[in-house]
C-alpha cells in the first residue's frame, strides 16, 4: 500500500516537474524572440518539439495515473503518448548536459563556485531520469494489468458457458 502511494506521489512530482521545464522552455522560446540572439532555426524546431512533448508527456502521466488503483480498466494508451514520455525527459536530458558543458567549462568556473547551479542541474537531471524509469514501470505495470484483466475475462467466460 505505501509502495502505491510512494509511486502516486512521485508520479505527481514528475507532472509538476514537467509543467515548470515546460514552462521554463516557453520562457526560453519567448525571450530568443523577443532578442536578436544567434539560434539557428534547428534550435527553434527542438525547442517546439520538446515543447510538444512535454504538453503530450502531461497528457501520458495523467492518463496512466488510474492504473496505481485498484479499479480494474482496460485503456489503450497510445503510442504518440510513450513516444513522448520518453522524448521530454531525455530532451531535457541532453538539454541540461550541453546546458552543464557550456556554463561550467566554456567559463572555467568551478563546481565549488556555484553550488547552487550544480544543485539545480543535478535535480533536474535527477528527475529526467525519475521520468524515464517511471515511464518504463508504467508500461511493465500496464501489460502485467492488461494480461490480469484478459485473465479474469477468460475464467468469467469458462464459468457462464455451462453444458445444459
Amino acid at each position: 500500500m505505501t509502495k502505491i502511494i510512494i509511486q502516486e506521489t512521485l508520479k505527481v512530482f514528475i507532472v509538476a516537474y514537467v509543467v515548470l521545464v515546460k514552462g521554463g522552455m516557453l520562457f526560453l522560446f519567448f525571450e530568443s524572440f523577443s532578442r536578436d540572439t544567434t539560434a539557428n532555426t534547428f534550435d527553434y524546431i527542438l525547442l517546439t518539439l520538446a515543447f510538444v512533448a512535454g504538453i503530450l508527456s502531461v497528457v501520458f502521466h495523467v492518463k496512466t495515473y488510474p492504473y496505481y488503483s485498484k479499479i480494474k480498466r482496460r485503456r489503450t494508451i497510445p503510442k504518440l503518448l510513450w513516444i513522448a514520455a520518453l522524448l521530454f525527459p531525455s530532451y531535457v536530458l541532453y538539454f541540461t548536459y550541453e546546458t552543464f558543458i557550456n556554463f561550467f567549462y566554456a567559463t572555467n568556473a568551478s563546481i565549488t563556485q556555484d553550488v547552487n547551479g550544480f544543485i539545480f542541474f543535478m535535480i533536474i537531471l535527477l528527475f529526467s531520469l525519475i521520468a524515464i524509469v517511471e515511464a518504463f514501470l508504467m508500461f511493465k505495470r500496464v501489460q502485467k494489468r492488461h494480461e490480469n484483466l484478459s485473465l479474469e475475462e477468460e475464467l468469467e467466460n469458462i464459468g457462464d458457458n455451462s453444458i445444459l
